[in-house]
Order: structure tokens, then C-alpha cells, then sequence
């Protein structure tokens, strides 16, 4: 039996199977716009929640860092002798102040990479001395917690690379191995040369990530374990660093058994 449809403001005479077929493609194009229209609200939305982000960061970082220069001023006696509970207080605030200095530096720092305001400065840079200084910057962290921290780094070629950044990525990857491993585990850095890329691992013995927690690593504000202090920001900042770059990361992880990250550079 033919019957009159409209579709797109025209008139055709079709079969039952047509109608059905031209109405489930309207509802189709209908959805498709909606999802359009949803989808433009959303980035408004994430784009003043960057704006919001990065104005709130910016607008505690001038009286955090008064406070942690008046705190330091007192600590160093120049405001006056201090008793030794007083002293020890301030410590506390002193350090729980530089706390939240550097969470706030580390959200306005996310806000300008992934809005592509931060460019990377390329030089020709030794990738072995810089993951030479961050083991030796790290080392002390890894003694109070009686973490074995070694290296095994082959001789690699000169890369085109930005310095604060992959100092950023050496550094958050092995602050987070070391804080994620309980005491008396091991952590350690290995490099691998390709045809075409450099291959840097961070190993650890640490808790490990579930497998359903692995697609949310690399998302603002996923921390694995609550327990240990932090914003779940590092993460975030080595991903979008290392593909600033042209390279990816990635992780292998077990549950209870520990997890090594790893993320390539070309080289160019």
C-alpha cells in the first residue's frame, strides 16, 4: 500500500518499509542535531570552567604566597624569639601553605596546556642528564622511605625537546612511583632507543591500579589511592607534556603488584 510522507519538506508517495525507513532517518537527523546542540553547550560549559579554574588560581596566589613568606620570616626569628611549639606549629602551617600554593600553580599550569597557551621552548637536550637530575632530586624522598631508586640508561642521541617540560614529566612520573610504593619497594627509570622514537619506563613495586581505574588515569582529579596526598593532576600534565611533543604514554599495571609507566619521544 502506497502513502503520502513528507520528509525534508517534500512530499513521496511510499511503501510501508519506506515510510518506516524515512521516519526512523528524520528521528536520526532530529537526534543528530540535538547531540549538536548538547555538544556546544558542553564546551561553553568546560570553557568557563577553565576560565573559573584558572581565574581561582591565579586569585590565591598572591596571599598564599604572603602567608608563606610571613610564616618564614617568624620561623627565621626575625618577628620575634619563638618557643619550640610555636615554631613547630608554624612549620605545619608553613607547609600545608606551600601545599596548597602548589595545587593552585598546578591547576592554572593544566588550564594553560590544554587550552594550547603554553608552546614548548625546543633545544637540543641530553635526556640521559636530565633523568640523572631527577633521580638525584628525588633521592631523598625515595631514603625516607627506604625506596631503592636506580637507573639504567642506555646511551641515547641528542632530542628536540622542551627542558621544563620533560623535567615536569621525569619528575611527576617518579614522585608518584615513589609515593605509590610502600616501604622497602623499588622504583626505577629505564630508556630504550628505537628506529624512531626514545622509550623511557618508570617501574615501581608499588599498590598497582585496578583494571577499571586504568581509562580513568589520565583524567583531572582521579587519585588511585586517597590516602596519599595530592590532586590527581600529575598525571594530566605528563600526558598533555609527552603529546605536546609528538609522543604518547601509557601505563601497565597490576593490583598489588605495581606499574610502569612509559612514554615515547620522537627523534627528530
Amino acid at each position: 500500500m502506497m502513502k503520502p510522507v513528507t520528509a525534508k519538506g517534500k512530499m513521496f508517495e511510499v511503501g510501508d518499509f519506506g515510510a518506516a525507513l524515512l521516519n526512523i532517518l528524520e528521528d536520526m537527523e532530529e537526534t543528530r542535531r540535538n547531540l549538536e546542540i548538547a555538544y556546544k553547550e558542553l564546551k561553553s560549559l568546560d570553557k568557563m570552567k577553565d576560565e573559573f579554574l584558572a581565574m581561582s588560581s591565579h586569585e590565591l596566589k598572591t596571599p598564599l604566597t604572603s602567608i608563606i613568606s610571613f610564616v618564614q620570616l617568624m620561623l627565621d626569628g626575625k618577628l620575634g624569639k619563638l618557643s619550640k611549639q610555636q615554631k613547630e606549629s608554624l612549620e605545619v602551617v608553613s607547609q600545608q601553605t606551600k601545599r596548597l600554593l602548589d595545587s593552585a600553580n598546578k591547576i592554572s599550569y593544566v588550564v594553560k596546556l590544554e587550552s594550547k597557551k603554553i608552546e614548548p621552548m625546543l633545544e637540543n637536550l641530553q635526556l640521559r642528564g636530565l633523568i640523572q637530575d631527577t633521580v638525584k632530586n628525588a633521592e631523598q624522598l625515595a631514603i625516607q622511605k627506604k625506596i631503592v631508586l636506580t637507573q639504567r640508561v642506555t646511551e641515547l642521541p641528542s632530542i628536540k625537546a622542551d627542558r621544563g617540560s620533560l623535567r615536569d614529566i621525569l619528575s611527576n612520573l617518579v614522585d608518584n612511583a615513589i609515593k605509590f610504593t610502600p616501604e622497602g619497594g623499588k622504583v626505577s627509570i629505564e630508556t630504550e632507543e628505537g628506529e624512531d622514537r626514545i622509550l623511557v619506563k618508570v617501574k615501581d613495586t608499588g599498590i598497582g591500579i585496578a583494571t577499571e581505574n586504568v581509562p580513568k588515569l589520565f583524567t583531572k582529579g582521579f587519585q588511585a589511592d586517597h590516602s596519599v596526598p595530592g590532586m590527581g593532576l600529575g598525571l594530566v600534565i605528563c600526558k598533555n607534556l609527552v603529546e605536546s611533543h609528538g609522543g604518547k604514554i601509557s601505563v601497565e599495571t597490576e593490583l598489588g603488584k605495581g606499574s610502569t609507566f612509559c612514554f615515547t619521544l620522537p627523534k627528530r
